[in-house]
């Protein structure tokens, strides 16, 4: 499962800005986020 780009303009407004030069977009560390707790939800015992 993964953010679209049209999802991410929906809550967009809710996140900070960004800043100076960063090297992933807040679309990227959302989706991340969500990646790893995916992972957590169906294999809740492996380790990180």
């Amino acid at each position: 499962m993964e953010l679209t780009e049209a999802q991410y303009r929906l809550i967009e407004d809710c996140l900070p800005r960004q800043r100076r030069n960063v090297s992933l977009t807040n679309l990227q560390v959302l989706n991340a986020i969500l990646y790893l707790s995916l992972i957590h939800i169906s294999e809740p015992t492996r380790p990180y």
